[in-house]
């Protein structure tokens, strides 16, 4: 009787027997909280219609599933320890993307390379990653609003970000900034925070 469901909101740490979700084909919403305990996420595989998917406290689990959610477009992964992120390459009609963390320095992604493959992406938020490269972020041309707050481990340099034409709003909280001059030529570039930065740069440059 629940086939035909098209939005869910489940608690899986009150509950069992998330496998069964797979049978919920006709699913445009889904949202998941306290993930933590559960190991990989192949009941998603036979969501082909899904167009939003959140999942909060995501432990360690296999997200090789998710990569075959093609007609997605909003993707929040809040607390997840991204242990392959090769799935986010087959999402390329994503226009919202969340992999924030809730404690600075807790999880890392290796790249964001995944980036070229995601050609309407809109908003990201990418709060409190470590990110050894972020050239990756020069795919995002149509990016409006990018939230790197307590971002560390790229070194500072924000040359990826030169290219990013649509940009309108850029957060950078705490994060390294080592020069500010990559983004004199953003000219929709209207709210930029700094607040608490380990700035090093030449603010006028």
């Amino acid at each position: 009787t629940l086939k035909n469901l098209e939005e869910l909101e489940l608690n899986i740490g009150l509950c069992c027997g998330y496998e069964e979700l797979d049978s919920l084909v006709k699913l445009k919403s889904l949202k998941l909280n306290n993930m933590s305990n559960v190991w990989d996420a192949d009941f998603l595989s036979g969501m082909d219609e899904l167009e939003e998917l959140e999942i909060i406290d995501l432990g360690n689990a296999d997200l090789k599933a998710a990569g075959k959610l093609v007609n997605l477009r909003k993707l929040t992964l809040l607390n997840a320890n991204i242990l392959n992120q090769n799935f986010l390459n087959s999402l390329n009609k994503l226009e919202v993307l969340n992999l924030a963390v809730s404690e600075p320095d807790k999880k890392d992604l290796e790249d964001l390379d995944f980036l070229q493959n995601m050609p309407y992406l809109r908003m990201m938020d990418l709060r409190n990653r470590q990110i050894p490269d972020i050239t990756g972020l020069a795919y995002a041309k149509n990016l409006t609003v990018l939230d790197m707050r307590y971002c560390s481990g790229f070194g500072g340099g924000l040359e990826p970000m030169g290219g990013l034409e649509s940009l309108s709003c850029a957060k950078l909280t705490r994060a390294e900034v080592k020069d500010l001059a990559p983004l004199a030529g953003l000219k929709y570039l209207s709210q930029l925070n700094l607040e608490s930065c380990s700035f090093y740069g030449n603010m006028n440059r």
